[in-house]
């Protein structure tokens, strides 16, 4: 829970970068990154809450920036 508290507080300021500079991240990273999570939480096998938490919030916290991202785009878009 540590860990993802700590990286839960990197990803909000990814989050908020994605969104003012949408072309500063790469949107094909963030989201394989987000896919992987998926596989990690299928690899668990049986439902298990302490295994499943962490892909769980990859794939959150990934999906989050590519969604950020793609705001941050219609936004410029927009202006």
């Amino acid at each position: 829970m540590i860990t993802i508290a700590i990286d839960a507080v990197a990803t909000s300021l990814s989050v908020m970068k994605a969104y003012e500079d949408p072309k500063s991240e790469t949107m094909s990273m963030w989201f394989i990154s987000g896919t992987s999570g998926i596989f990690g939480a299928l690899a668990v096998g049986a439902f298990n809450p302490v295994l499943l938490i962490y892909p769980i919030y990859i794939i959150l916290a990934n999906y989050t920036v590519v969604t950020a991202m793609i705001l941050g785009r219609r936004k410029l878009k927009k202006l």
